[in-house]
């Protein structure tokens, strides 16, 4: 996976769908719409999969230290890669 991330800094992955595994049966699903310096994630659009159950909760901020993983599809990057480059070869 390394290869897929290479040349990417973390604002890069804003506006990316990201699942976030905040406890052995809690994972939160969402657009990263900022991180701050201490990497606190702020995700817009969160679906809470808990116990089985599903419920919509919107905008949350999820601490870094409640964070046990964060996971995002190989297509999500790729496309954001992609992004970059083409970004940087259309600026003159």
């Amino acid at each position: 996976m390394k290869g897929l991330t290479e040349g990417l800094e973390l604002a890069d992955f804003v506006g990316a769908t990201l699942r976030v595994q905040v406890s052995a049966e809690r994972i939160l699903e969402g657009v990263l719409v900022a991180i701050d310096h201490h990497c606190n994630q702020l995700l817009d659009k969160v679906k809470e999969q808990n116990k089985g159950t599903v419920r919509e909760l919107g905008l949350v901020s999820v601490p870094w230290d409640s964070v046990m993983s964060i996971k995002i599809s190989t297509d999500q990057i790729k496309e954001i890669g992609n992004r970059k480059v083409a970004l940087s070869q259309a600026i003159v």
